[in-house]
């Protein structure tokens, strides 16, 4: 869970976040969260930052996306995780920015605008 008490502290360098344009895939967090060794508080901190957000739904378009994403890289042999792919292909549906540590594995994303959270804002 360290990912999520940090969490709040890099956002504020980010273009994402001076633009106040962040949406969060929770459910990567919820994963984690099951697997702390105190779940139930974990998952009620993620209730309480979620709160402050708007849900997506993920719908067929980002479906769509997703998997147009999984058998491109598939034929090029250079695959995402599952979750991953859902991730990209719902940023991208959305034509959002995907705030991320992990900018070299989205970046393989063709279309999808990623920016490292870890990174101050220029």
């Amino acid at each position: 869970m360290m990912i999520l008490m940090n969490f709040p502290l890099y956002l504020k360098s980010t273009k994402a976040i001076q633009n106040q344009q962040v949406k969060i895939r929770i459910v990567k967090y919820l994963i984690k969260s099951q697997k702390s060794k105190h779940p139930e508080a974990a998952a009620n901190k993620l209730s309480t930052l979620s709160a402050n957000f708007s849900i997506l739904n993920f719908d067929f378009n980002a479906s769509m996306h997703a998997a147009h994403i999984q058998a491109l890289l598939q034929k090029q042999g250079n695959m995402l995780g599952p979750m991953d792919t859902l991730i990209a292909g719902h940023a991208r549906s959305l034509g959002y920015v995907l705030v991320t540590n992990l900018r070299n594995e989205f970046a393989r994303v063709n279309g999808l605008m990623v920016e490292d959270w870890t990174e101050a804002a220029t």
